[in-house]
């Protein structure tokens, strides 16, 4: 199983992360913090969840959605998620040296 990363951030540009866990081992809880408020958006997530797709890999994921003048890179920055969806202004945060890590980026496929 992947360990979870404390010291660093994970975010994620519109994609998630998969994992191969034995199915005898207890669920992982993962936070996953949300850009923002709950939208059609995220479905693709709370359709994973439904469908036990993170339950699979060993996950048990729970989506937090983004405060209203909250800083949601901060939230996953002070260890209260430990993932993230995060747009590319995380290029700016990694220039200020905060610790993120963009983990998968969003591919559309008529963009080549």
């Amino acid at each position: 199983m992947m360990p979870l990363i404390k010291s660093g951030l994970l975010w994620l540009c519109g994609g998630f992360f998969s994992l191969v866990v034995a199915s005898s081992e207890p669920l992982t809880p993962v936070k996953l913090q949300l850009k923002w408020q709950h939208q059609f958006q995220f479905a693709g997530y709370y359709a994973a969840i439904k469908k036990g797709f993170y339950q699979d890999a060993g996950l048990e994921v729970s989506l937090i959605e983004a405060k209203s003048g909250e800083n949601h890179v901060q939230a996953v920055l002070s260890g209260e998620a430990e993932f993230g969806v995060g747009t590319s202004e995380l290029l700016l945060d990694f220039h200020k040296g905060e610790q993120v890590v963009v983990l998968a980026a969003n591919h559309w496929p008529w963009r080549h």
